[in-house]
């Protein structure tokens, strides 16, 4: 990553190298244990983001739940693990998802963006989802929306592809935000 300002809210951030961006330093969960975890249970999607993106009074995406747009994209640290390997690490932007009556509800999804200016533009789709070619620049991070049957959305998507119906392929991951499980989420391209 090359050094390059990024206006975030109110605040400028200057990315540097991988290897010393204070992002890198803090992370809560290592790569071994999210490994571990993704060969015993499910894929792992961890994501890190600095506590005062998300919860600054100012500009905290999670305590502004009704911001939206690219003011409120916050850079963070992505990782998938899946059967014990690692399918990518990038740094990213992250937004949440959705509308707000979902999130008074505390309903929490995410956007992760991959931009050239993060580090890597786009994310091969052979990578995170199994036979389906192309590149993905936008990742939604979603939890179900009735949560007394939390595979209703990624099932009726299979049934929906299964029928010949255009539909995007999903994952059911574990969701970490630094370091803090956040339960069963799915993954599909936005």
């Amino acid at each position: 990553i090359s050094n390059y300002q990024k206006k975030q809210g109110n605040t400028q951030v200057t990315l540097i190298s991988k290897i010393d961006h204070p992002l890198l330093k803090n992370i809560k969960i290592k790569d071994s244990e999210l490994a571990q975890i993704s060969k015993e249970k499910i894929p792992v999607l961890a994501i890190d983001v600095e506590e005062k993106d998300l919860y600054s009074e100012q500009f905290g995406i999670l305590t502004n739940y009704d911001g939206h747009g690219r003011r409120w994209e916050r850079l963070s640290y992505t990782r998938l693990f899946r059967d014990g390997e690692p399918v990518f690490s990038n740094f990213s932007g992250l937004r949440l998802q959705g509308g707000s009556p979902g999130r008074k509800k505390g309903l929490i999804n995410f956007r992760i963006f991959f931009r050239e200016e993060y580090g890597k533009s786009m994310i091969d789709k052979e990578k995170l989802f199994n036979g389906i070619a192309g590149n993905i620049k936008r990742l939604a991070v979603k939890q179900s929306e009735w949560p007394k049957w939390p595979l209703n959305s990624p099932v009726s998507y299979d049934v929906s592809r299964q029928m010949g119906v255009l539909a995007p392929p999903t994952e059911m991951v574990l969701l970490y935000l630094n370091g803090k499980e956040l339960g069963l989420y799915y993954i599909l391209p936005h």
